[in-house]
């Protein structure tokens, strides 16, 4: 197999899914004998990464302008190169370093969008100056050759009239299927000893974490809700205004959330809209339930055949309520998804060693 010199730039290693994913490649890629490097805009960092990662970090904070940043970091990404060899393939994530990195024109480029476009641009309509920043992000993207993380962010992106790409090639996110088993397994001292439900994902409008109490309050069950969270004090006040606290066990964001998510009745999910709902995959991969709002982009791509019957309505509180009802009182039948030989890390990684040709 050719080697090649993988760089991946994102903003940081907070707990997030593009920053998960982006680490599950490079590991993947390091086991299939490639020179990986990740670059950090910000040091912030949530997530263990492995000893043998190269990790650099490009203080983007240093620079007051755009143009000043883009200046000192055309010499940090060439420094890497000729350190450690010629750049195969370089991997822009996240709004901020897609800016960054579409100022120096690098030749081996991809940008990797997580995301829809259309719907995160509209979380920022009521704060101006965010709502600015990310449509100058998305419009740098025009031109540029996209990796979309579902066929829903490629359609997305083909009918968005603020980014006009050069080419977009679908690859889903990839996963460890093996790992997450192992770790699934793993010891937890502090899982509850009763029956609950689980949602994971960051206290942001798009998770819709209003909806979700919502639909807790609304149940005939008294099954409680675990909700894996960085932001514990933000999502506590929305379980309060929905008279559900004393339902709701906060853990904070776990390093390894899979023993959690394993011993669960179901996965709930109550967003607005996903690139690729990667914790829905997760989930079927502990061999546990879900249950999901149909997103326009991810859910209804991995939850098909049987599994489509767990998708329910957009913002619709009660129809998710009546679906956790029935993942509290019945044992469900668990039903594999088609998605999951697609998602395999290994197979995942050579299709981006193939970009690089």
């Amino acid at each position: 197999m050719l080697k090649v010199h993988v760089v991946v730039v994102i903003d940081s290693l907070a707990g997030g899914g593009a920053e998960k994913v982006m680490l599950t490649l490079l590991q993947t890629l390091q086991q299939q004998g490639q020179v990986c490097t990740l670059v950090l805009l910000d040091n912030a960092r949530d997530y263990t990464v492995p000893d043998n990662l190269d990790i650099r970090c490009f203080n983007a904070k240093k620079y007051c302008t755009l143009r000043q940043k883009a200046k000192a970091f055309k010499p940090f990404i060439e420094a890497i190169s000729q350190e450690k060899g010629d750049i195969g393939l370089l991997l822009s994530n996240l709004d901020k370093s897609n800016l960054l990195v579409s100022k120096i024109n690098h030749p081996k480029t991809y940008y990797v969008v997580h995301n829809s476009v259309t719907d995160a641009l509209k979380t920022r309509r009521k704060h101006p100056i965010a709502w600015l920043r990310m449509r100058r992000a998305i419009k740098s993207l025009t031109a540029k050759r996209i990796i979309a993380v579902s066929n829903g962010v490629k359609e997305g992106l083909a009918a968005s009239s603020l980014v006009y790409p050069a080419s977009v090639t679908t690859i889903y996110n990839p996963v460890n299927i093996d790992e997450v088993k192992t770790l699934a397994n793993a010891e937890q001292a502090s899982l509850p000893d009763k029956p609950y439900l689980i949602h994971v994902g960051r206290v942001a409008k798009q998770k819709r974490h209003d909806v979700l109490f919502e639909a807790l309050s609304q149940t005939q069950s008294a099954i409680d809700l675990v909700c894996l969270c960085r932001n514990v004090k933000k999502a506590r006040r929305i379980a309060q205004r929905y008279g559900v606290e004393d339902r709701v066990i906060f853990p904070s964001f776990q390093q390894n959330p899979y023993p959690w998510i394993k011993k669960a009745k179901a996965l709930v999910l109550s967003s607005d809209f996903e690139g690729f709902a990667m914790v829905l995959v997760e989930s079927l991969i502990c061999a546990t339930p879900v249950i999901s709002t149909d997103c326009n982009y991810g859910p209804r791509e991995i939850l098909t055949g049987p599994l489509a019957q767990k998708l329910v309505p957009v913002g619709n509180a009660s129809q998710l309520a009546a679906q956790m009802d029935i993942a509290a009182s019945e044992s469900q039948v668990f039903v594999d998804s088609p998605i999951l030989p697609r998602v395999e890390a290994q197979s995942v990684a050579r299709q981006y060693l193939a970009l690089a040709q």
